[in-house]
């Protein structure tokens, strides 16, 4: 897990909250690609060529420089695409690296965290965390190379809209070329 930690950072930097006034530049393009936040596809289609690496139909818009490495974020809500190594490909999600949501009503002495994913580990790890964000309570959209995450559920009020983009420009090539 330690080996994760300078990942999570990265990834951390990688993503930023909307603020509350968004601009035009934040809003979702009416031409992604758009799916209820971790329903399967009904038809997710087939392996054409058994030689090709197919990590299955939950994926997500890259995130990371060309050339730099890139992990993926699922429209689950999970990291599980690591590409972080040239020449290694692994599939896997790492459970302790989620997004998670606190919210606090005034009066409330605990308040409440979520894990904003629509799924949870299946051998009990990190079981004391809120797993399990529901099925449909918001929405995914991709238009590469931008992603967003569209968080609505009315038994957590906040709306959030996580929005990723890899760290570069058509003038910052040199100096975001690294994750």
């Amino acid at each position: 897990m330690k080996g994760y930690l300078p990942l999570l950072l990265a990834v951390i930097s990688f993503f930023s909250a909307l603020t509350s006034t968004p601009s035009a530049a934040d809003e979702i393009p009416k031409t992604a690609w758009r799916r209820p936040l971790g329903q399967p596809l009904s038809n997710p289609g087939v392996r054409k060529n058994k030689t090709d690496i197919d990590d299955g139909n939950w994926q997500g818009a890259p995130v990371g420089g060309f050339g730099a490495g890139t992990f993926s974020r699922t429209y689950r809500g999970d990291f599980a695409r690591w590409h972080i190594k040239s020449g290694v490909h692994k599939y896997a999600p790492v459970y302790a690296n989620q997004f998670a949501m606190f919210q606090q009503v005034a009066g409330d002495p605990a308040g409440t965290a979520q894990v904003l994913m629509t799924d949870h580990p299946k051998d009990g790890e990190l079981s004391s965390w809120q797993w399990d964000y529901p099925v449909g309570a918001g929405e995914y959209a991709a238009l590469f190379p931008k992603s967003w995450y569209d968080y609505k559920w009315t038994n957590f009020p906040p709306t959030l809209c996580w929005n990723s983009s890899p760290r570069f420009s058509p003038t910052t090539t040199k100096s975001r070329a690294i994750p």
